[in-house]
């Protein structure tokens, strides 16, 4: 849509004409539009540098200037206005070369109508407002690509110091590792590159033990250690030169996409039905010049359907009523693939004024339909990305005042939008912050952007912390006020403390879990041990962490190789390992600990850093030691008990039994072999009289954790059990299964009976 008030320029000698083009644009329906007209090219020259207009109506021929003259007066100068040519001068050519010039639309006079040229100024704005948005994305995707480049270029971090002779003085450890050489091997031999005083010298080496890559070197002069010296920075830009590859085909490709749609001039005989295209006609359908057809018939073929009808349509008018048409249709080209194309006819009466002939130019505009497709696309991502996006965005003034602000803002401070727009966000910040976001909000207004972190009250009246990246909003040149977006970072704030704390409990922890770390850089070739470690191993801080040779003496004999080869692992494989080993103590102690191997990697793969903990499990294993002759005297004890033992968890699955529950329960071999409850339950249950009765009576027991039981129960062949059940509840008030014992008591109960029948 185009705006509801226009301002129209209107470069016009003719008098009556200007009458009836301020009349036509009067009729503009729910458009309010204001004309300003000048008879010749300075005066409207004149007008243009004092006052914006939304179009121009030029007429060609005008007192101080004609012709393509008069269009190319306009575009020098004012190309970024839509312009629309009022000519009485009916040429073919001079239409074409016009478009060229960048018009937006070539009206003969005595075709012109209210109709015609409303629609042309509707049409004309808004395709002028989509190339223009169009142009401007390509400019902002061109600064970033330009931004990103420097930014690569940026990174360089290797020095070396070479002495008036041209000899290695110093070489840090950066460009001994990008260079793959050792100091001591190369310091006072030559330096190998020749690189010139203000010049970057761009090689690619290839190294004895890393993959080839590209460096960029640069020589200063300085003095060093009292003597005139060179300071050489060296930069990897292997990476740089990777996407300088990519930005140059980006660019190639950006500017395939810019290039201007051809404009191609075609031609219909109303007695003959013959029609005849220039080659941009062919091409713009997709034909071959040399071998492509012109018929009407071959042209529908070329149209797609649903568009056929207007255009044969507008033609037929045409030829019947002289009416020039204005039109854009869908082209499908032999391959299947639509295209956009943007007609223009008019005609040619004979003295009779009936048409003897059709002509026009048609454009290829598929570029710039896919270019509003993507703005509208681009315009409702954006919408869409505010509206869901996590983070604030905002819009201010040069004041500061807030003229737009995304609905999450409610979510994030407990303000709704309402309430801050047409504010100053500046009072909404503690007081504390306020003199440090005033300066920044200065370097905004210089045309700088900032990142900050500040804090705010939220509504409810917490304290809340966020950071603000603002940057500078420009129209042409001239500020327009600022853009920003706001990030809550409360919970990392929180997090940092959370971790400062948590460091301090670790180091306190370790100090109670007799935990010792450590860390070994792979680069500087560094140990570094917690103090724990050293408590651990009764070691003096001031001797610093033991050495390869010092290993020996505090590892049990025998263990120090399966440690190397976990650490030779973990590096080469890139995983964590965990082991136990025996230490010696300086007193001669023995200790058990346990360990943990961690390797780091850094982004390109390699390897860093490799770090781990050492525990002290000593009282540990004494427990375990003792816990496992508990166990064994317990299965002992099971094992010889005249009674059957069954031990089932809290859930009533069975955990264990001994052999004398096998026996006196008669279990065949096959039912303890499948593991499972079930076989096992029945066969128990096989032998009572009434085994749903006793089931029930175990799912009782094992939903009642608390209760004991003690009963004498007869079996199916007369034998007489005492089973006696009690749940195990630990010192913690847990429960954590039931223990069920079995007595086979038949002689007990048969000589109870035969001492009371004697006496």
């Amino acid at each position: 849509m185009i705006d509801k008030t226009i301002k129209v320029l209107l470069i016009e000698d003719d008098l009556s004409d200007a009458r009836i083009i301020r009349k036509y644009l009067i009729d503009l329906r729910h458009i309010t539009c204001t004309i300003y007209w000048v008879k010749s090219l300075a005066d409207g020259l004149d007008a243009l540098s004092r006052e914006e207009y939304s179009i121009i109506l030029l007429d060609l021929n005008l007192p101080d200037s004609r012709g393509l003259a008069t269009v190319q007066g306009i575009m020098e100068h004012y190309s970024t206005i839509p312009v629309i040519i009022l000519t009485g001068n009916d040429d073919e050519r001079v239409a074409v070369e016009a478009l060229q010039e960048g018009v937006g639309e070539y009206i003969v006079k005595n075709d012109l109508t209210s109709h015609l040229l409303i629609n042309s100024v509707h049409n004309v704005i808004k395709r002028f407002r989509v190339r223009q948005e169009l142009k401007q994305k390509n400019d902002e995707l061109e600064d970033i690509c330009k931004n990103f480049f420097n930014l690569v270029a940026m990174q360089a971090d290797g020095v070396v110091v070479v002495d008036a002779r041209g000899r290695i003085r110093y070489m840090n450890p950066v460009a001994m590792d990008l260079l793959d050489f050792q100091f001591d091997a190369i310091v006072h031999t030559p330096f190998m590159y020749d690189v010139m005083d203000d010049k970057v010298l761009d090689v690619e080496i290839h190294r004895k033990t890393k993959p080839p890559c590209s460096i960029e070197m640069r020589k200063k002069s300085f003095i060093w250690e009292g003597k005139q010296a060179d300071l050489i920075s060296i930069r990897d830009v292997t990476e740089q030169k990777r996407v300088e590859v990519l930005l140059r085909r980006n660019q190639v490709m950006l500017l395939e996409a810019q290039k201007i749609a051809h404009i191609g001039s075609w031609e219909h005989n109303v007695a003959t039905g013959r029609e005849t295209w220039s080659n941009e006609i062919f091409l713009i359908f997709g034909q071959d010049p040399l071998i492509g057809k012109t018929s009407p018939k071959d042209r529908k073929r070329n149209i797609h359907p649903e568009d056929w009808f207007k255009i044969d349509t507008a033609m037929q008018d045409a030829i019947k009523t002289g009416t020039p048409f204005n039109l854009e249709f869908r082209i499908i080209h032999p391959d299947g693939i639509t295209h956009w194309g943007w007609i223009i006819g008019k005609v040619v009466s004979n003295e009779k004024g009936k048409v003897v002939k059709v002509y026009g130019t048609l454009q290829d505009i598929t570029e710039r339909k896919q270019a509003q497709e993507s703005l509208q696309q681009s315009e409702g991502k954006y919408r869409f990305l505010v509206e869901q996006l996590n983070d604030i965005i905002y819009t201010s003034d040069t004041e500061g005042v807030v003229t737009f602000i995304s609905p999450v803002v409610e979510a994030i401070t407990g303000f709704a939008p309402k309430e801050l727009l047409n504010r100053k966000l500046f009072y909404f910040y503690i007081k504390e912050d306020r003199p440090r976001l005033t300066q920044n909000f200065k370097r905004v207004l210089a045309g700088e952007s900032f990142s900050e972190e500040y804090r705010i009250l939220h509504k409810s009246g917490n304290l809340m912390w966020l950071r603000v990246n603002a940057r500078p909003i420009f129209k042409g040149k001239i500020l327009q006020g600022t853009q920003g977006v706001v990030t809550d970072i409360t919970n990392q704030k929180l997090a940092e403390q959370a971790l400062r704390e948590s460091e301090a409990r670790l180091k306190d922890a370790q100090s109670l879990g007799q935990i010792g770390s450590w860390e070994f850089d792979n680069k500087t070739r560094i140990l570094k041990w917690s103090d724990q470690m050293y408590r651990l191993f009764e070691r003096d801080p001031a001797l610093g962490p033991f050495t390869k040779e010092e290993e020996a003496s505090y590892t049990a004999p025998g263990q120090l190789p399966k440690i190397q080869e976990l650490r030779r692992r973990a590096i080469e494989e890139g995983r964590s390992f965990k082991y136990d080993a025996e230490g010696i103590l300086p007193s001669g102690k023995h200790i058990f600990l346990s360990a943990i191997l961690q390797p780091m990697k850094d982004a390109l793969g390699q390897f860093t850093i490799l770090f781990g903990t050492v525990q002290d499990i000593t009282e540990r294993k004494r427990v375990e030691e003792e816990l496992k002759f508990q166990n064994l005297l317990l299965s002992t004890q099971q094992e010889t008990s005249i009674d059957g033992i069954l031990v089932v968890n809290e859930k009533g699955k069975f955990l264990s039994f001994n052999k004398r529950f096998v026996d006196i329960w008669g279990i065949a071999s096959d039912a303890i072999a499948t593991s499972s409850d079930d076989s096992l339950l029945r066969s128990i249950l096989d032998n009572f009289v009434n085994p749903n009765q006793y089931f029930e009576r175990m799912q009782y027991l094992n939903a009642h954790h608390r209760e004991t039981s003690q009963d004498e129960v007869t079996l199916k062949n007369d034998r007489k059990f005492e089973i006696y059940s009690a749940p195990m509840i630990g010192s913690d008030e847990k429960y954590y299964g039931r223990v069920w014992y079995f007595r086979d008591i038949t002689e007990r109960k048969r000589a109870e009976d035969a001492k009371r029948e004697s006496e």
